[in-house]
C-alpha cells in the first residue's frame, strides 16, 4: 500500500510538471513559404556579425495578428514587418556580442592598474522553452488576447551576399 501510494504522487507530479510547457497550434492563421536564415558579417573589426531571418507570410484570416517573438537557434528573436517587392516579411535579426576585450594593465604596482574594469556580471540566460532542429522556428503571436505559439520548419540557409570590391575591378 506503501508503494501504491508513493507511485500516485510521483504520477501526479509528472503530469502536472509539463502543464508549464509552451502549447503549439495545430494549425496557425497564416501561412509560411519559402522561410530562409543568411548570414552577414561586416567587412571591418568591431563591426559585428549574425543572421538575418525571413519569413514570409500569407495571413489567411482578417483577424488582428500580433507578432511578438520568434525562437530560432537558441535565440529569442524580435520580429519586425518588412515589405519588398509587394511581398511581406516577417523579419528577425540577430547580431552576436562583440568579443573584444577592453585593454587591462598589468603591472607590479597595483596603483598602475586602477583605471582597470572588473570583469562584467554574469547574468543568468533566459530559459529557452522549445527543442528545435536548425531549420525549425517557432513564431509567438497574440490573437484575440492570448499568446499563441506556431511552429515552422524548412529554413533555408542562404548564402551571404559578397558584393565585389571596386578595387578588384
Amino acid at each position: 500500500m506503501k508503494y501504491a501510494l508513493t507511485i500516485l504522487v510521483v504520477m501526479v507530479f509528472g503530469l502536472t510538471g509539463c502543464s508549464s510547457q509552451k502549447k503549439l497550434v495545430k494549425e496557425a492563421p497564416f501561412s509560411v513559404e519559402n522561410p530562409s536564415c543568411t548570414p552577414y558579417a561586416g567587412g571591418r573589426e568591431g563591426s559585428g556579425s549574425g543572421f538575418i531571418l525571413r519569413i514570409p507570410l500569407t495571413l489567411l484570416s482578417d483577424e488582428e495578428i500580433t507578432f511578438e517573438k520568434v525562437f530560432f537557434r537558441g535565440h529569442i528573436l524580435d520580429p519586425e514587418w518588412v515589405a519588398e517587392g509587394g511581398k511581406r516579411f516577417l523579419q528577425c535579426q540577430y547580431q552576436r556580442k562583440s568579443t573584444e576585450k577592453p585593454d587591462i594593465i598589468m603591472h607590479g604596482d597595483p596603483m598602475m592598474e586602477v583605471g582597470n574594469q572588473p570583469a562584467g556580471e554574469i547574468t543568468e540566460k533566459e530559459e529557452y522553452p522549445f527543442e528545435l532542429k536548425p531549420d525549425e522556428a517557432v513564431i509567438a503571436y497574440l490573437q484575440k488576447g492570448k499568446t499563441r505559439y506556431a511552429k515552422i520548419g524548412s529554413i533555408k540557409d542562404k548564402m551571404p551576399n559578397l558584393l565585389p570590391s571596386k578595387e578588384m575591378n
